[in-house]
């Protein structure tokens, strides 16, 4: 990855960077901001439908963000059909509640260089931001980002 080596810890988030798909061109220190978070909007192709229900499924019950966290329900944006990098480890996926869009990525973890990413779809509002399972996995994704132990992601 070269460049991207020299990064540390990475909680990517969307409401970090409104509107996320144009943070993808960013640089940071010469490397692409999405080939840091491992995924980018691409026009034409990705989208989501509006602002609604969703059906959240954890995948990855066992990785230390998610140990203990049930499936959820929340009313935010499900993104989809983004590019994706091949070593994302998909941790949790959502569906808009009339299924029709079929299940897509929205927690994801990766390696780049000695760093952790985190990245998170989910979080488009206040309401969706303090969702009680959803905040928590945040704090958790920020914990296990910065390499904290176990313990202290499952007292988070």
């Amino acid at each position: 990855m070269g460049a991207a080596s020299r990064f540390g810890p990475e909680l990517g988030a969307d409401a970090q960077g409104k509107p996320w798909f144009r943070v993808g061109d960013y640089r940071l220190l010469g490397v692409k901001y999405r080939d840091i978070l491992g995924g980018a909007w691409v026009w034409g192709k990705s989208g989501h439908p509006p602002y609604g229900p969703a059906e959240v499924r954890v995948d990855a019950r066992d990785h230390p963000i998610l140990r203990g966290h049930p499936d959820f329900a929340i009313d935010d944006e499900v993104y989809g059909d983004l590019a994706l990098a091949a070593d994302i480890v998909p941790l949790m996926r959502a569906r808009a509640d009339d299924g029709a869009a079929g299940w897509h990525p929205m927690l994801w973890e990766r390696r780049v260089g000695h760093g952790r990413v985190v990245y998170d779809a989910l979080g488009h509002d206040e309401a969706a931001l303090s969702h009680v399972v959803h905040r928590r996995i945040v704090a958790r994704g920020a914990l296990w980002a910065l390499g904290r132990a176990t313990a202290e992601l499952d007292a988070a």
